[in-house]
Order: structure tokens, then sequence, then C-alpha cells
């Protein structure tokens, strides 16, 4: 055994970088198939061990590198959001629904076609006909103690009022 590498052995001259950077590399390597960690599988909870594993050998270049391709397998690897298409008439349950989930508005007795982009609405279209909005009519109803105008649905018969199902809380009023 020559002189340095006798040295390095007992622990008085510390391995040259690049040395000590691969036996970093094969100790993380075993270690992430001791464990059964899957870049692909996981590529967040890989990234992240590998790198912290890396940061206590003190191979902070390793641990950035390491965390970097893991974000790329992600990026490359993540699911597309769904795109679906949804038709939504103004002043209806659906209408309020989607409101409260995604704070778009759909104008009380109009009919949208929104298209939906995992939880975020990429695209409309007013798809109102002549016979949608016909299909409410304005009656006068008691709501709270007072009198105020809302929407009836001819088709079903449920009372609205500023967009909100008010059926069960509104009685109808003289005009």
């Amino acid at each position: 055994m020559g002189g340095r590498a006798a040295a390095e052995g007992l622990g008085i001259v510390d391995a040259p970088a690049e040395v000590q950077q691969a036996e970093a590399i094969r100790q993380v390597q075993q270690e992430v198939a001791e464990q059964g960690l899957d870049p692909m599988a996981n590529p967040r909870e890989f990234g992240q061990y590998v790198s912290s594993r890396f940061q206590e050998l003190n191979q902070p270049q390793l641990a950035t590198r390491s965390l970097l391709q893991a974000r790329q397998i992600e990026k490359a690897f993540a699911a597309e959001p769904q795109k679906r298409r949804i038709t939504v008439t103004g002043g209806t349950p659906q209408a309020e629904e989607l409101s409260n989930q995604l704070g778009y508005k759909v104008p009380e007795g109009r009919t949208f076609s929104v298209e939906l982009t995992g939880n975020r609405v990429t695209g409309e279209e007013d798809i109102t006909t002549e016979d949608d909005e016909s299909r409410f009519t304005a009656k006068n109803i008691r709501l709270g103690g007072q009198t105020v105008i809302g929407q009836v649905d001819d088709d079903t018969g449920k009372v609205f009022y500023n967009g909100q199902d008010v059926t069960n809380q509104a009685t109808f009023a003289p005009r």
C-alpha cells in the first residue's frame, strides 16, 4: 500500500474529493436499493431522501443535483390535468356549487358550456337559447318577512332568489 493510501486508511489524510464523492454515491445507491425507493414511482420522496443523505455526507453539489433530477422526473411524468366540459345554467344548484368551489359565476338564467382543466375554468361559451331564457318566470315571493321578486323554474317549480334555491323558505305573495 502506498504512503498516501495508508494515511487515508488511517484517517490521517482525507481522500481526494473525487474519491469521497464516488464513495458517497455508492453508499447512497446501496441505501436506496435497501429501502426500495423508486424514483419513477415517487420522485419527490426519492429526491428528498437522496438529497438529505448527500447533505449528511458533506456532498452539497450531489444533494442539489439529485434534487433537481428528481424534480425533472416528476415534471416529465406528472399526470396531465383532466379536461372536461360541463353545461351550467345560472340560478341552479349546480351553478351555485361551481361558484362555491371555483369562484366562477354564471349569470342567472343564462346557460354556459364551461371547460374545466383540473380545478380551473379554462374556457367558457354562452350557449343560452331563447327557450332557456323563457324557462324562468318572475313571481312575487315572501322571503324573510319581505316581498321580493323571485324566479320560478317552469320545469321543476323550484324558486330562486339572487341565484339561491329558496324553494323551502319562500311562499308566493300576492301582486
